[in-house]
């Protein structure tokens, strides 16, 4: 992706995922800890 910051600012994260761009943060976490995190057990 370009590195002009009128792209980075245009194309954000929030942006992304409005359009559909899965997140690998969020994919990662699920994948690692695929109960949630500890402690937020009912």
């Amino acid at each position: 992706m370009s590195q002009t910051s009128l792209v980075r600012w245009a194309m954000n994260n929030a942006w992304l995922e409005e359009q559909g761009l899965p997140s690998l943060e969020k994919q990662c976490c699920s994948i690692r800890y695929p109960d949630g995190p500890k402690g937020n057990k009912g």
